[in-house]
């Protein structure tokens, strides 16, 4: 797990802990990851004309399933797999599908330390 200055940000889908990102003030913040969704809504629908809302909302979920199976299975996955599954969750996020609560957990700097001496015990 990677804690960033101003803490963790943790995305979870179908109540799992998918992946986890860091936070941090000026780079890494919540609306920066938060913007990703909507960036890839937007470059969809500029690159892609053709493909419709339905289609692009299948595609997220469809991601986001494959993504919880990985997870699951305890299988490799990339960092950019976890970029793609933040963009698309935050994505199904800006287009209602998913709640905004239920998808995710900001973890402040305090409490991850907590853990991090924990885990070194």
């Amino acid at each position: 797990m990677r804690f960033g200055n101003d803490g963790q940000l943790c995305l979870y889908y179908k109540d799992v802990l998918c992946s986890c990102f860091p936070l941090h003030k000026e780079k890494y913040t919540y609306e920066n990851y938060k913007y990703s969704g909507e960036y890839l809504i937007l470059e969809t629908m500029k690159g892609c004309p053709g493909i419709n809302i339905k289609h692009q909302i299948y595609t997220y979920m469809h991601y986001c399933l494959v993504h919880l199976k990985r997870v699951i299975n305890k299988e490799h996955i990339s960092t950019k797999d976890h970029k793609f599954f933040c963009s698309a969750l935050f994505a199904l996020v800006k287009l209602n599908i998913i709640d905004e609560e239920d998808c995710h957990l900001r973890v402040p700097l305090r409490a991850c330390l907590k853990v991090r001496k924990v885990n070194l015990k």
